[in-house]
Protein backbone atom coordinates (compact mmCIF):
# COMPACT_ATOMS: atom_id res chain seq x y z
CA UNK A 1 0.00 0.00 0.00
CA UNK A 2 1.39 3.45 -0.85
CA UNK A 3 2.76 5.36 2.10
CA UNK A 4 0.19 8.11 2.12
CA UNK A 5 -2.78 9.26 4.13
CA UNK A 6 -6.01 11.04 3.45
CA UNK A 7 -5.97 14.83 3.72
CA UNK A 8 -7.28 16.30 6.96
CA UNK A 9 -8.78 19.61 5.80
CA UNK A 10 -11.04 19.02 2.82
CA UNK A 11 -13.93 20.51 0.89
CA UNK A 12 -17.27 19.21 2.10
CA UNK A 13 -17.29 15.54 0.96
CA UNK A 14 -21.08 15.48 0.90
CA UNK A 15 -21.16 18.44 -1.49
CA UNK A 16 -18.56 16.79 -3.74
CA UNK A 17 -20.53 13.58 -3.77
CA UNK A 18 -23.67 15.46 -4.82
CA UNK A 19 -21.83 17.28 -7.64
CA UNK A 20 -20.54 13.98 -8.99
CA UNK A 21 -23.99 12.51 -8.90
CA UNK A 22 -25.32 15.57 -10.73
CA UNK A 23 -22.60 15.25 -13.38
CA UNK A 24 -23.41 11.58 -13.90
CA UNK A 25 -27.14 11.93 -14.08
CA UNK A 26 -28.14 15.38 -15.27
CA UNK A 27 -25.23 16.74 -17.27
CA UNK A 28 -24.43 13.51 -19.02
CA UNK A 29 -20.71 14.06 -19.01
CA UNK A 30 -18.62 11.34 -20.60
CA UNK A 31 -16.97 8.82 -18.29
CA UNK A 32 -13.47 9.89 -19.39
CA UNK A 33 -14.18 13.57 -18.86
CA UNK A 34 -15.75 12.88 -15.51
CA UNK A 35 -12.77 10.70 -14.45
CA UNK A 36 -10.38 13.48 -15.45
CA UNK A 37 -12.27 16.00 -13.33
CA UNK A 38 -12.55 13.69 -10.30
CA UNK A 39 -8.84 12.82 -10.45
CA UNK A 40 -8.05 16.44 -9.64
CA UNK A 41 -10.18 16.46 -6.50
CA UNK A 42 -8.26 15.91 -3.25
CA UNK A 43 -11.12 13.97 -1.65
CA UNK A 44 -10.84 10.14 -1.98
CA UNK A 45 -13.68 9.00 -4.24
CA UNK A 46 -14.79 5.58 -5.48
CA UNK A 47 -17.79 4.71 -7.67
CA UNK A 48 -19.33 1.48 -8.86
CA UNK A 49 -22.05 0.50 -11.31
CA UNK A 50 -25.44 -0.96 -10.48
CA UNK A 51 -23.99 -4.49 -10.37
CA UNK A 52 -21.37 -3.51 -7.83
CA UNK A 53 -18.34 -3.39 -10.09
CA UNK A 54 -15.79 -0.62 -9.69
CA UNK A 55 -15.99 1.94 -12.46
CA UNK A 56 -14.07 4.91 -11.02
CA UNK A 57 -11.31 5.56 -8.46
CA UNK A 58 -9.57 8.90 -8.22
CA UNK A 59 -5.92 9.53 -7.45
CA UNK A 60 -6.60 10.64 -3.86
CA UNK A 61 -8.21 7.28 -3.16
CA UNK A 62 -5.42 5.31 -4.83
CA UNK A 63 -2.75 7.25 -2.88
CA UNK A 64 -4.15 6.30 0.50
CA UNK A 65 -5.93 2.98 0.15
CA UNK A 66 -5.41 -0.50 -1.25
CA UNK A 67 -7.01 -0.03 -4.66
CA UNK A 68 -9.16 -2.57 -6.54
CA UNK A 69 -8.80 -3.02 -10.26
CA UNK A 70 -11.36 -1.25 -12.36
CA UNK A 71 -14.12 -3.75 -13.03
CA UNK A 72 -13.49 -5.63 -9.76
CA UNK A 73 -16.49 -6.56 -7.66
CA UNK A 74 -16.86 -4.31 -4.64
CA UNK A 75 -18.18 -7.19 -2.49
CA UNK A 76 -15.11 -9.32 -3.27
CA UNK A 77 -12.71 -6.45 -2.68
CA UNK A 78 -14.32 -5.66 0.71
CA UNK A 79 -13.63 -9.21 1.87
CA UNK A 80 -9.94 -8.28 2.24
CA UNK A 81 -10.70 -5.92 5.13
CA UNK A 82 -11.96 -6.16 8.69
CA UNK A 83 -14.61 -3.64 9.57
CA UNK A 84 -15.30 -2.24 13.03
CA UNK A 85 -17.61 0.18 14.77
CA UNK A 86 -16.11 3.67 15.42
CA UNK A 87 -14.53 2.42 18.67
CA UNK A 88 -12.15 0.29 16.57
CA UNK A 89 -12.94 -2.73 18.75
CA UNK A 90 -16.50 -3.88 18.12
CA UNK A 91 -16.71 -5.88 14.84
CA UNK A 92 -19.02 -4.62 12.09
CA UNK A 93 -20.57 -6.80 9.40
CA UNK A 94 -19.02 -6.27 5.95
CA UNK A 95 -22.49 -5.86 4.45
CA UNK A 96 -22.60 -2.56 6.33
CA UNK A 97 -19.59 -1.19 4.45
CA UNK A 98 -20.46 2.28 3.09
CA UNK A 99 -20.48 1.34 -0.62
CA UNK A 100 -22.81 -1.60 -0.11
CA UNK A 101 -25.11 0.53 2.04
CA UNK A 102 -25.21 3.19 -0.67
CA UNK A 103 -25.99 0.59 -3.37
CA UNK A 104 -28.93 -0.57 -1.27
CA UNK A 105 -30.18 2.98 -1.08
CA UNK A 106 -29.48 3.30 2.66
CA UNK A 107 -28.34 6.69 3.97
CA UNK A 108 -24.60 7.26 4.17
CA UNK A 109 -24.26 10.70 5.73
CA UNK A 110 -21.08 11.13 7.78
CA UNK A 111 -21.10 7.36 8.38
CA UNK A 112 -18.12 6.58 10.64
CA UNK A 113 -16.36 3.25 10.89
CA UNK A 114 -12.92 1.70 11.35
CA UNK A 115 -11.21 -0.66 8.94
CA UNK A 116 -8.13 -2.84 9.26
CA UNK A 117 -6.16 -3.40 6.05
CA UNK A 118 -4.64 -6.76 5.06
CA UNK A 119 -1.32 -5.37 6.35
CA UNK A 120 -2.88 -4.90 9.80
CA UNK A 121 -3.06 -1.09 9.69
CA UNK A 122 -6.15 0.41 11.36
CA UNK A 123 -7.84 3.43 9.77
CA UNK A 124 -10.80 5.47 10.89
CA UNK A 125 -13.05 6.80 8.11
CA UNK A 126 -16.10 8.97 7.71
CA UNK A 127 -18.10 8.35 4.52
CA UNK A 128 -20.72 10.17 2.47
CA UNK A 129 -22.46 7.99 -0.09
CA UNK A 130 -25.21 8.22 -2.67
CA UNK A 131 -27.06 5.72 -4.85
CA UNK A 132 -27.12 7.02 -8.45
CA UNK A 133 -30.32 6.77 -10.51
CA UNK A 134 -31.48 8.24 -13.80
CA UNK A 135 -34.59 10.27 -14.41
CA UNK A 136 -36.69 7.12 -14.65
CA UNK A 137 -35.40 5.83 -11.30
CA UNK A 138 -33.17 3.18 -12.76
CA UNK A 139 -30.17 2.46 -10.54
CA UNK A 140 -26.94 3.42 -12.26
CA UNK A 141 -24.55 2.68 -9.38
CA UNK A 142 -23.20 4.40 -6.28
CA UNK A 143 -20.49 6.87 -5.31
CA UNK A 144 -18.66 7.29 -2.01
CA UNK A 145 -16.52 10.21 -0.77
CA UNK A 146 -14.28 9.53 2.22
CA UNK A 147 -12.65 11.58 4.95
CA UNK A 148 -9.79 10.19 7.05
CA UNK A 149 -10.34 10.81 10.78
CA UNK A 150 -7.61 8.47 12.05
CA UNK A 151 -5.49 11.22 13.64
CA UNK A 152 -8.56 12.72 15.27
CA UNK A 153 -9.64 9.40 16.74
CA UNK A 154 -6.11 8.56 17.89
CA UNK A 155 -5.90 11.94 19.58
CA UNK A 156 -9.23 11.33 21.28
CA UNK A 157 -8.07 7.88 22.36
CA UNK A 158 -4.89 9.39 23.79
CA UNK A 159 -6.95 11.89 25.76
CA UNK A 160 -9.29 9.15 26.93
CA UNK A 161 -6.36 7.00 28.00
CA UNK A 162 -4.81 9.95 29.79
CA UNK A 163 -8.08 10.51 31.63
CA UNK A 164 -8.37 6.85 32.65
CA UNK A 165 -4.75 5.80 33.22
CA UNK A 166 -2.04 6.81 35.65
CA UNK A 167 0.55 8.85 33.70
CA UNK A 168 3.48 7.48 35.74
CA UNK A 169 2.88 3.72 35.61
CA UNK A 170 0.37 3.47 32.75
CA UNK A 171 -1.96 1.49 35.03
CA UNK A 172 -5.71 2.12 35.26
CA UNK A 173 -6.47 5.05 37.55
CA UNK A 174 -9.18 5.38 40.19
CA UNK A 175 -11.91 6.26 37.69
CA UNK A 176 -11.23 3.31 35.37
CA UNK A 177 -10.69 0.93 38.29
CA UNK A 178 -14.05 1.88 39.72
CA UNK A 179 -15.77 1.18 36.38
CA UNK A 180 -14.00 -2.16 35.99
CA UNK A 181 -14.78 -3.14 39.54
CA UNK A 182 -18.46 -2.37 39.06
CA UNK A 183 -18.44 -4.42 35.83
CA UNK A 184 -16.69 -7.29 37.62
CA UNK A 185 -19.32 -7.21 40.37
CA UNK A 186 -22.10 -7.41 37.77
CA UNK A 187 -20.44 -10.45 36.13
CA UNK A 188 -19.85 -12.10 39.50
CA UNK A 189 -23.53 -11.71 40.34
CA UNK A 190 -24.59 -13.45 37.11
CA UNK A 191 -21.97 -16.20 37.34
CA UNK A 192 -22.18 -16.69 41.11
CA UNK A 193 -18.37 -16.68 41.32
CA UNK A 194 -16.19 -15.09 44.05
CA UNK A 195 -14.48 -11.77 43.46
CA UNK A 196 -11.82 -10.17 45.64
CA UNK A 197 -10.10 -6.81 45.94
CA UNK A 198 -6.55 -6.39 47.21
CA UNK A 199 -5.61 -2.89 48.42
CA UNK A 200 -2.04 -2.12 49.45
CA UNK A 201 0.46 0.65 49.87
CA UNK A 202 4.19 0.79 50.49
CA UNK A 203 5.28 1.11 54.11
CA UNK A 204 7.14 4.33 54.91
CA UNK A 205 7.18 5.41 51.27
CA UNK A 206 7.44 9.05 52.37
CA UNK A 207 10.77 8.26 53.98
CA UNK A 208 12.06 6.93 50.64
CA UNK A 209 10.93 10.13 48.90
CA UNK A 210 12.49 12.32 51.56
CA UNK A 211 15.76 10.36 51.64
CA UNK A 212 16.39 9.75 47.93
CA UNK A 213 14.18 12.33 46.20
CA UNK A 214 10.88 12.14 44.35
CA UNK A 215 12.47 10.94 41.10
CA UNK A 216 13.72 7.81 42.85
CA UNK A 217 10.33 7.44 44.50
CA UNK A 218 8.59 7.61 41.11
CA UNK A 219 11.01 5.09 39.59
CA UNK A 220 10.32 2.75 42.50
CA UNK A 221 6.56 2.95 41.86
CA UNK A 222 7.13 2.03 38.20
CA UNK A 223 9.21 -0.98 39.25
CA UNK A 224 6.51 -2.02 41.71
CA UNK A 225 3.93 -1.95 38.91
CA UNK A 226 6.14 -4.06 36.63
CA UNK A 227 6.86 -6.63 39.30
CA UNK A 228 3.22 -7.11 40.13
CA UNK A 229 2.11 -7.33 36.51
CA UNK A 230 4.49 -10.26 36.11
CA UNK A 231 2.79 -12.35 38.82
CA UNK A 232 -0.90 -11.64 38.14
CA UNK A 233 -3.27 -13.50 35.85
CA UNK A 234 -4.32 -11.89 32.54
CA UNK A 235 -7.87 -11.47 33.85
CA UNK A 236 -6.71 -9.60 36.98
CA UNK A 237 -6.66 -5.80 36.94
CA UNK A 238 -3.82 -3.92 38.64
CA UNK A 239 -4.31 -0.20 39.11
CA UNK A 240 -2.86 2.75 40.96
CA UNK A 241 -5.17 4.94 43.02
CA UNK A 242 -2.53 7.61 43.62
CA UNK A 243 0.59 8.12 45.69
CA UNK A 244 1.84 4.68 46.72
CA UNK A 245 -1.62 3.08 46.82
CA UNK A 246 -2.42 0.21 44.44
CA UNK A 247 -5.34 -2.20 44.04
CA UNK A 248 -5.81 -5.54 42.31
CA UNK A 249 -9.23 -6.72 41.13
CA UNK A 250 -9.38 -10.52 41.31
CA UNK A 251 -12.21 -11.94 39.20
CA UNK A 252 -13.56 -15.48 38.92
CA UNK A 253 -11.72 -16.88 41.94
CA UNK A 254 -11.77 -20.64 42.52
CA UNK A 255 -11.57 -20.13 46.27
CA UNK A 256 -12.15 -16.95 48.33
CA UNK A 257 -8.95 -17.79 50.20
CA UNK A 258 -7.03 -17.16 46.97
CA UNK A 259 -7.44 -13.41 47.53
CA UNK A 260 -5.46 -13.55 50.77
CA UNK A 261 -2.83 -15.72 49.11
CA UNK A 262 -2.44 -13.10 46.37
CA UNK A 263 -2.00 -10.44 49.08
CA UNK A 264 0.74 -12.52 50.72
CA UNK A 265 2.38 -13.09 47.34
CA UNK A 266 2.41 -9.33 46.69
CA UNK A 267 4.20 -8.72 49.99
CA UNK A 268 6.70 -11.44 49.19
CA UNK A 269 7.48 -10.05 45.73
CA UNK A 270 7.83 -6.47 46.95
CA UNK A 271 10.10 -7.40 49.86
CA UNK A 272 12.91 -8.35 47.46
CA UNK A 273 15.40 -5.45 47.03
CA UNK A 274 14.95 -3.29 43.92
CA UNK A 275 17.65 -1.52 41.93
CA UNK A 276 16.48 2.06 41.52
CA UNK A 277 19.14 4.06 39.76
CA UNK A 278 22.21 3.83 41.96
CA UNK A 279 20.20 2.77 45.01
CA UNK A 280 19.25 -0.67 46.25
CA UNK A 281 15.92 -0.19 47.99
CA UNK A 282 13.94 -2.70 50.00
CA UNK A 283 10.34 -1.94 50.78
CA UNK A 284 7.42 -3.70 52.39
CA UNK A 285 3.69 -3.44 51.89
CA UNK A 286 0.62 -3.37 54.11
CA UNK A 287 -2.14 -5.30 52.37
CA UNK A 288 -5.90 -5.26 52.87
CA UNK A 289 -8.24 -7.80 51.28
CA UNK A 290 -12.01 -7.55 50.84
CA UNK A 291 -14.30 -10.25 49.43
CA UNK A 292 -17.42 -9.20 47.57
CA UNK A 293 -21.02 -10.16 48.01
CA UNK A 294 -22.18 -9.09 44.52
CA UNK A 295 -25.77 -8.80 45.68
CA UNK A 296 -24.79 -6.28 48.37
CA UNK A 297 -21.55 -4.56 47.41
CA UNK A 298 -20.97 -1.61 45.14
CA UNK A 299 -17.52 -0.72 43.83
CA UNK A 300 -17.21 2.01 46.46
CA UNK A 301 -18.22 -0.43 49.22
CA UNK A 302 -15.52 -2.90 48.24
CA UNK A 303 -12.84 -0.21 47.90
CA UNK A 304 -13.73 1.15 51.31
CA UNK A 305 -13.60 -2.28 52.96
CA UNK A 306 -10.26 -3.20 51.37
CA UNK A 307 -8.89 0.20 52.41
CA UNK A 308 -10.09 -0.41 55.96
CA UNK A 309 -8.38 -3.81 56.02
CA UNK A 310 -5.15 -2.23 54.76
CA UNK A 311 -5.19 0.28 57.61
CA UNK A 312 -5.80 -2.64 59.94
CA UNK A 313 -2.56 -4.16 58.64
CA UNK A 314 -0.73 -0.91 59.36
CA UNK A 315 -2.15 -0.70 62.88
CA UNK A 316 -0.93 -4.23 63.58
CA UNK A 317 2.66 -3.45 62.65
CA UNK A 318 2.79 -3.12 58.83
CA UNK A 319 4.13 -5.67 56.33
CA UNK A 320 1.17 -7.99 56.82
CA UNK A 321 -2.08 -8.99 55.12
CA UNK A 322 -5.46 -8.43 56.76
CA UNK A 323 -8.87 -9.57 55.49
CA UNK A 324 -11.83 -7.30 56.13
CA UNK A 325 -14.40 -8.47 58.68
CA UNK A 326 -17.29 -6.92 60.58
CA UNK A 327 -15.13 -6.02 63.57
CA UNK A 328 -12.95 -3.96 61.24
CA UNK A 329 -16.10 -2.30 59.93
CA UNK A 330 -17.10 -1.27 63.43
CA UNK A 331 -13.61 0.07 64.13
CA UNK A 332 -13.76 1.99 60.85
CA UNK A 333 -17.08 3.55 61.88
CA UNK A 334 -15.54 4.48 65.21
CA UNK A 335 -12.58 6.12 63.43
CA UNK A 336 -14.98 8.12 61.28
CA UNK A 337 -16.91 9.22 64.37
CA UNK A 338 -13.65 10.18 66.09
CA UNK A 339 -12.50 12.15 63.07
CA UNK A 340 -15.80 14.05 62.98
CA UNK A 341 -15.49 14.73 66.70
CA UNK A 342 -11.98 16.14 66.21
CA UNK A 343 -13.04 18.36 63.32
CA UNK A 344 -15.90 19.72 65.42
CA UNK A 345 -13.61 20.18 68.41
CA UNK A 346 -11.03 22.10 66.38
CA UNK A 347 -13.63 24.59 65.20
CA UNK A 348 -15.73 24.85 68.36
CA UNK A 349 -13.23 25.11 71.25
CA UNK A 350 -13.61 21.42 72.02
CA UNK A 351 -9.90 20.83 72.58
CA UNK A 352 -8.83 21.53 76.14
CA UNK A 353 -5.22 22.13 77.15
CA UNK A 354 -4.26 21.05 80.67
CA UNK A 355 -0.93 21.50 82.42
CA UNK A 356 0.95 18.94 84.54
CA UNK A 357 3.64 20.50 86.71
CA UNK A 358 7.21 19.34 86.93
CA UNK A 359 9.40 20.26 89.85
CA UNK A 360 13.04 20.79 90.67
CA UNK A 361 14.23 17.55 92.28
CA UNK A 362 16.44 19.40 94.76
CA UNK A 363 13.85 21.85 96.09
CA UNK A 364 10.48 20.41 95.09
CA UNK A 365 9.62 23.81 93.67
CA UNK A 366 7.58 24.00 90.46
CA UNK A 367 9.78 24.98 87.53
CA UNK A 368 7.36 24.42 84.69
CA UNK A 369 4.57 22.34 83.22
CA UNK A 370 3.83 20.09 80.27
CA UNK A 371 0.82 20.91 78.10
CA UNK A 372 -1.47 17.91 77.64
CA UNK A 373 -4.44 18.05 75.29
CA UNK A 374 -7.86 16.53 75.89
CA UNK A 375 -10.88 16.37 73.59
CA UNK A 376 -14.35 17.13 74.89
CA UNK A 377 -16.84 14.46 73.78
CA UNK A 378 -20.50 15.13 73.07
CA UNK A 379 -21.42 14.06 76.61
CA UNK A 380 -18.90 16.51 78.08
CA UNK A 381 -16.31 13.89 79.05
CA UNK A 382 -12.69 14.87 78.50
CA UNK A 383 -11.10 12.13 76.41
CA UNK A 384 -7.46 11.18 76.88
CA UNK A 385 -5.10 11.32 73.86
CA UNK A 386 -5.14 7.53 73.53
CA UNK A 387 -8.76 7.83 72.39
CA UNK A 388 -8.08 10.12 69.44
CA UNK A 389 -4.37 10.66 68.63
CA UNK A 390 -4.05 7.69 66.25
CA UNK A 391 -7.01 8.96 64.20
CA UNK A 392 -5.60 12.49 64.28
CA UNK A 393 -2.28 11.23 62.93
CA UNK A 394 -3.94 9.09 60.25
CA UNK A 395 -6.10 11.97 58.99
CA UNK A 396 -3.50 14.73 59.31
CA UNK A 397 -5.57 16.59 61.92
CA UNK A 398 -2.68 16.12 64.35
CA UNK A 399 -0.88 19.09 62.77
CA UNK A 400 -3.86 21.36 63.46
CA UNK A 401 -4.03 20.06 67.03
CA UNK A 402 -0.29 20.61 67.55
CA UNK A 403 -0.55 24.17 66.30
CA UNK A 404 -3.51 24.94 68.55
CA UNK A 405 -1.67 23.56 71.61
CA UNK A 406 1.51 25.46 70.68
CA UNK A 407 -0.39 28.74 70.37
CA UNK A 408 -2.20 28.16 73.68
CA UNK A 409 0.98 27.23 75.54
CA UNK A 410 2.90 30.25 74.24
CA UNK A 411 0.06 32.56 75.25
CA UNK A 412 -0.11 31.12 78.78
CA UNK A 413 3.69 31.20 79.15
CA UNK A 414 3.75 34.85 78.06
CA UNK A 415 0.99 35.78 80.53
CA UNK A 416 2.71 34.08 83.47
CA UNK A 417 6.07 35.62 82.55
CA UNK A 418 4.39 39.03 82.68
CA UNK A 419 2.57 38.28 85.96
CA UNK A 420 5.62 36.86 87.75
CA UNK A 421 8.73 38.65 86.51
CA UNK A 422 11.89 37.02 87.70
CA UNK A 423 10.19 33.63 88.12
CA UNK A 424 10.94 31.79 84.88
CA UNK A 425 8.71 28.80 84.20
CA UNK A 426 9.35 26.42 81.33
CA UNK A 427 6.44 25.06 79.32
CA UNK A 428 6.73 22.01 77.13
CA UNK A 429 4.39 20.71 74.45
CA UNK A 430 4.47 17.62 72.27
CA UNK A 431 4.89 18.01 68.52
CA UNK A 432 4.13 15.15 66.14
CA UNK A 433 6.29 13.91 63.30
CA UNK A 434 3.73 15.17 60.79
CA UNK A 435 3.83 18.67 62.27
CA UNK A 436 7.63 18.70 62.34
CA UNK A 437 7.73 17.57 58.70
CA UNK A 438 5.77 20.58 57.49
CA UNK A 439 7.75 22.77 55.10
CA UNK A 440 7.09 25.87 57.22
CA UNK A 441 7.51 24.24 60.64
CA UNK A 442 10.40 26.39 61.93
CA UNK A 443 8.89 29.61 60.56
CA UNK A 444 5.50 28.76 62.06
CA UNK A 445 6.96 28.19 65.56
CA UNK A 446 8.88 31.46 65.38
CA UNK A 447 5.74 33.29 64.24
CA UNK A 448 3.71 31.89 67.15
CA UNK A 449 6.40 32.99 69.61
CA UNK A 450 6.51 36.48 68.13
CA UNK A 451 2.74 36.89 68.15
CA UNK A 452 2.34 35.73 71.75
CA UNK A 453 5.36 37.52 73.14
CA UNK A 454 6.58 34.29 74.71
CA UNK A 455 10.36 34.23 75.38
CA UNK A 456 11.93 31.38 73.38
CA UNK A 457 13.88 30.20 76.44
CA UNK A 458 10.71 29.11 78.27
CA UNK A 459 9.42 26.88 75.45
CA UNK A 460 10.40 23.23 75.10
CA UNK A 461 9.30 21.11 72.16
CA UNK A 462 9.00 17.41 72.98
CA UNK A 463 9.70 15.03 70.11
CA UNK A 464 9.54 11.23 70.14
CA UNK A 465 12.39 8.95 69.17
CA UNK A 466 10.32 7.73 66.20
CA UNK A 467 10.16 11.27 64.83
CA UNK A 468 13.93 11.59 65.06
CA UNK A 469 14.44 8.21 63.38
CA UNK A 470 12.34 9.31 60.42
CA UNK A 471 13.74 12.84 60.34
CA UNK A 472 14.97 14.30 57.07
CA UNK A 473 17.88 16.66 56.59
CA UNK A 474 15.41 19.55 56.58
CA UNK A 475 14.00 18.42 59.93
CA UNK A 476 17.48 18.51 61.41
CA UNK A 477 18.05 21.98 59.98
CA UNK A 478 14.72 23.23 61.36
CA UNK A 479 15.39 21.87 64.84
CA UNK A 480 18.86 23.39 64.86
CA UNK A 481 17.43 26.76 63.79
CA UNK A 482 14.84 26.67 66.60
CA UNK A 483 17.44 25.58 69.13
CA UNK A 484 19.60 28.55 68.10
CA UNK A 485 16.78 30.92 69.14
CA UNK A 486 16.81 29.52 72.68
CA UNK A 487 13.95 27.02 72.35
CA UNK A 488 14.61 23.75 74.17
CA UNK A 489 14.31 20.41 72.32
CA UNK A 490 13.49 17.29 74.34
CA UNK A 491 13.38 13.61 73.43
CA UNK A 492 10.12 12.37 74.93
CA UNK A 493 9.52 8.85 76.33
CA UNK A 494 13.18 7.92 75.97
CA UNK A 495 13.69 4.17 76.19
CA UNK A 496 10.46 3.11 74.46
CA UNK A 497 11.85 3.39 70.93
CA UNK A 498 15.25 2.57 69.47
CA UNK A 499 17.10 4.49 72.19
CA UNK A 500 19.92 5.15 69.78
CA UNK A 501 22.81 7.17 71.12
CA UNK A 502 23.29 8.53 67.60
CA UNK A 503 20.23 10.75 67.99
CA UNK A 504 21.52 12.18 71.24
CA UNK A 505 24.75 13.09 69.47
CA UNK A 506 23.52 14.22 66.05
CA UNK A 507 20.41 16.22 66.94
CA UNK A 508 20.28 19.54 68.80
CA UNK A 509 18.68 17.93 71.85
CA UNK A 510 18.77 19.83 75.14
CA UNK A 511 16.50 17.66 77.31
CA UNK A 512 15.83 13.98 77.81
CA UNK A 513 12.64 12.60 79.39
CA UNK A 514 12.80 9.08 80.81
CA UNK A 515 9.62 7.14 80.08
CA UNK A 516 7.26 6.37 82.95
CA UNK A 517 7.50 2.61 82.32
CA UNK A 518 11.11 2.59 83.56
CA UNK A 519 10.18 4.63 86.63
CA UNK A 520 7.37 2.21 87.51
CA UNK A 521 9.75 -0.78 87.35
CA UNK A 522 12.83 0.81 88.89
CA UNK A 523 13.23 -1.95 91.45
CA UNK A 524 12.42 -4.75 89.00
CA UNK A 525 14.42 -6.55 86.30
CA UNK A 526 17.43 -4.26 86.56
CA UNK A 527 15.55 -1.14 85.42
CA UNK A 528 17.17 0.92 88.18
CA UNK A 529 20.56 0.27 86.58
CA UNK A 530 19.13 1.32 83.19
CA UNK A 531 17.75 4.57 84.62
CA UNK A 532 21.10 5.24 86.33
CA UNK A 533 23.01 4.65 83.08
CA UNK A 534 20.67 6.88 81.03
CA UNK A 535 20.93 9.70 83.57
CA UNK A 536 24.73 9.52 83.65
CA UNK A 537 24.92 9.53 79.85
CA UNK A 538 22.54 12.49 79.49
CA UNK A 539 24.41 14.50 82.12
CA UNK A 540 27.70 13.75 80.37
CA UNK A 541 26.18 15.13 77.16
CA UNK A 542 25.05 18.29 78.96
CA UNK A 543 21.34 17.46 78.88
CA UNK A 544 18.65 18.23 81.42
CA UNK A 545 16.97 15.01 82.58
CA UNK A 546 13.29 14.77 83.52
CA UNK A 547 11.61 11.64 84.90
CA UNK A 548 7.97 11.08 83.99
CA UNK A 549 5.40 9.14 85.96
CA UNK A 550 6.69 9.76 89.47
CA UNK A 551 3.98 8.32 91.72
CA UNK A 552 5.61 8.00 95.16
CA UNK A 553 7.99 9.63 97.58
CA UNK A 554 10.43 6.70 97.31
CA UNK A 555 10.64 7.12 93.55
CA UNK A 556 11.24 10.86 93.94
CA UNK A 557 14.00 10.39 96.47
CA UNK A 558 15.74 7.70 94.42
CA UNK A 559 15.60 9.75 91.22
CA UNK A 560 16.98 12.83 92.99
CA UNK A 561 19.84 10.70 94.29
CA UNK A 562 20.57 9.44 90.75
CA UNK A 563 20.92 13.03 89.52
CA UNK A 564 17.56 13.54 87.73
CA UNK A 565 17.02 17.30 87.59
CA UNK A 566 13.23 17.48 87.14
CA UNK A 567 10.40 15.25 88.29
CA UNK A 568 6.90 14.96 86.86
CA UNK A 569 3.99 12.79 87.91
CA UNK A 570 0.90 12.49 90.06
CA UNK A 571 2.99 12.75 93.24
CA UNK A 572 3.44 16.42 92.38
CA UNK A 573 0.17 17.14 90.62
CA UNK A 574 -2.28 15.96 88.03
CA UNK A 575 -2.93 17.69 84.71
CA UNK A 576 -4.93 20.81 85.55
CA UNK A 577 -6.50 23.89 83.87
CA UNK A 578 -4.33 26.98 83.66
CA UNK A 579 -6.27 28.84 86.40
CA UNK A 580 -5.61 25.98 88.78
CA UNK A 581 -1.95 26.05 87.71
CA UNK A 582 -1.85 29.76 88.55
CA UNK A 583 -3.33 29.08 91.99
CA UNK A 584 -0.81 26.30 92.62
CA UNK A 585 2.04 28.65 91.74
CA UNK A 586 0.83 31.19 94.32
CA UNK A 587 0.27 28.65 97.09
CA UNK A 588 3.04 26.12 96.53
CA UNK A 589 5.15 24.93 99.42
CA UNK A 590 8.58 23.74 98.22
CA UNK A 591 9.84 20.31 99.17
CA UNK A 592 8.49 16.82 98.89
CA UNK A 593 10.24 14.98 101.75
Amino acid sequence: MPNASFPHTLPNPAAIRDRIAHAFIEEGLSTELLRSIIDRIDVPIIACDAKGFVVLINRAFAAAHPTPERGAAIATWIEQFQYFEPDGVTPMERVDAPMLRALRGEPVEGFEYAVRSPEGVMFHRRAWGHRLTDGAGTVLGAVIALLDVTDQRQGEEALRRQALHDPLTGLPNRSLLRDRLQHALSLAKRRNRPIGLVFFDLDRFKRINDSFGHTVGDDLLVLVARRLQSILRPEDTLGRLGGDEFVVILEDLDDPGDARRVGDRIRQVLSAPMDVGSHLIRTTASVGVALADPARHTADDLLREADTAMYGAKERGRNRTEVFDEAMHQRALQRIATEQMLVHALHNDGLVVLYQPFVDSATGRMVGAEALVRCRADDGELLMPAAFVSVAEETGLISDIDRLVLETVCQVAAELAHERPGRELRFSCNVSGRFVDQDDFAELVKAVLAKSGCPPEVLCLEITETTLIQATAKTRTDLAALRATGIQIAIDDFGTGYSSLTYLRDFPVSDLKIDRSFIARMWQDGDLAIVDAVVRLAIALGMLVTAEGVESRDQAVTLRRLGVAQLQGHWFGYAMPREELRAKLHSEVPGFV
